[in-house]
């Protein structure tokens, strides 16, 4: 009678639980569940790396004459340059960390605005909850699998040179979309101008999103069914125009003479381009082996049938194919013109990847369908993405759970200790000691916040980092006594 009692319960239960995770309401809240740490944990960011140097250049100079001054003698990513100025010209400390923590939930609010508004321009007969859905899976797919979160959103220096590139490239496919779409002539010419003005933006944010804009402009010129519309080749020539002026910089050339004139075009050539052939490789291998993206593919094909059968034109499908091979040769020579290059430049191949990737299998799913035994009502694949994120919230090693365990235990530890650093500078400015010595941050590196912390002070002052906490403190230089134990133990080592 005890097991009939504990048996019935256990089947109540069970059916309960079933019902809960299949509701409609629980994707929504799961998906919120999954996002929101990298939200909540914005209130806990600082400035890193060079952020001090561009907020010294920017006290120096005016908003406009910042801008000329990167382009005359950094970098002809003009657009960045102005992003740059709306956060670096806070007059005060406290505004500049209220800046810097707006920062990032802007930006990742405007990652799934684009994505939403470039779903909506394909012209599928999505209604906007599944948009929505489908933008915040995008969304939450390139945090999961992108090379460095902290400087994807929470690094404000690198963030607003390579996100708000794509951000400004999904507006951009947003734009042309619905301008193949729509016949009126009026608002094609209103889609095809934000288009070109897109077009210009876009390649100031950062040199990879050049070819790439261009690229895509030029495929859609080549596949337009509409020969006589001028706007593929007015976006062409706007978009054209404004690599030109970002390339001509004359900032581009000076930082060209000093990365050359520390290696010499046989390393480069040698070294450098067998680096980013091995790179190239392993990044793909590492992304395309990745359970999630796989999870999440399979998930994504029972969505898309039996659902509603997504018709792709064939000729797409090998329009995807070569964005795809495009996409993997476009990392080659980018490599191969720099030195190292670093993680963000990663994200942002990592998220052409995903666009890619998904377009792939988008336009496979069109041409041929799913084995009936692979097909999954509509109420068991709801509950099938519920249980794959309640995982990436649960998951050691996913990003959600990081970003989670940083929120919860280390980024307040590190957050305090940065305004025990900024009280400790200001007063050793005060007292007139102008060479300061600190403490870490923290004192092992395992400490530090994966989701923001990216470059700790160096024992030297010579340091980029080193040397624009000095110049925006008033001071002449400052070290650290001693780095975090796990990096004296890799330093050793």
């Amino acid at each position: 009678m005890t097991r009939t009692f504990l048996r019935q319960r256990l089947e109540l239960a069970s059916r309960q639980l079933i019902r809960l995770i299949t509701a409609p309401a629980a994707e929504w809240l799961m998906l919120c569940l999954c996002l929101l740490p990298f939200l909540l944990i914005s209130a806990f960011n600082h400035p890193t790396d060079d952020d001090f140097q561009a907020a010294v250049l920017a006290r120096r100079y005016s908003f406009w004459q910042s801008i000329q001054f990167y382009y005359q003698h950094w970098t002809g990513r003009y657009t960045s340059s102005f992003l740059y100025g709306l956060v670096y010209e806070a007059p005060s400390l406290d505004c500049w960390l209220l800046a810097l923590r707006l920062a990032p939930i802007a930006l990742l609010l405007a990652l799934v605005s684009a994505l939403y508004f470039a779903i909506g321009g394909l012209g599928y007969t999505f209604s906007a909850s599944l948009k929505g859905r489908l933008s915040l899976y995008g969304t939450l797919l390139y945090l999961c699998g992108t090379p460095l979160v902290a400087s994807a959103l929470y690094w404000y220096n690198g963030a607003a040179v390579y996100t708000s590139g794509l951000v400004l490239g999904l507006v951009l496919i947003g734009l042309i979309g619905r301008s193949i779409q729509t016949t009126h002539r009026i608002r094609q010419a209103g889609w095809g101008i934000g288009a070109a003005i897109s077009g210009v933006l876009l390649v100031g944010t950062n040199e990879l999103m050049i070819p790439v804009a261009l690229g895509g402009v030029i495929l859609w010129m080549l596949a337009q069914t509409k020969k006589n519309s001028i706007w593929p080749v007015v976006v062409l020539v706007a978009s054209g125009l404004g690599a030109a002026v970002a390339i001509a910089a004359p900032g581009n050339f000076a930082r060209a003479d000093k990365v050359q004139a520390g290696l010499p075009f046989v390393y480069r050539a040698g070294i450098i381009g067998g680096k980013s052939l091995y790179l190239t490789a392993s990044h793909l291998a590492a992304w395309v082996s990745n359970g999630a993206l796989l999870a999440a593919t399979i998930l994504f094909l029972w969505w898309l049938q039996p659902r509603q059968r997504v018709g792709v034109p064939s000729r797409w499908l090998g329009a995807a194919i070569a964005g795809a091979v495009g996409m993997v040769l476009l990392t080659i020579p980018t490599l191969w013109a720099t030195n190292d290059v670093p993680a963000r430049v990663w994200n942002v191949v990592y998220f052409l990847f995903l666009l890619c990737w998904f377009a792939l299998v988008a336009a496979a799913a069109s041409q041929w369908a799913l084995p009936v035994s692979w097909r999954v009502s509509r109420r068991a694949g709801r509950g099938a993405r519920v249980v794959w994120l309640a995982f990436l919230v649960a998951g050691y090693s996913s990003a959600v759970h990081v970003a989670y365990v940083d929120l919860a235990f280390k980024a307040p530890q590190y957050h305090k200790a940065q305004l025990q650093r900024y009280a400790l500078l200001g007063r050793l400015r005060q007292a007139g000691q102008l060479s300061a010595s600190v403490p870490a941050l923290l004192p092992n590196e395992y400490q530090y916040p994966a989701t923001l912390f990216l470059h700790e002070l160096e024992p030297f002052p010579q340091d980029i980092a080193n040397e624009g906490v000095a110049a925006y403190f008033g001071l002449d230089s400052v070290r650290i006594k001693a780095p975090p134990a796990r990096s004296r133990r890799h330093m050793f080592e």
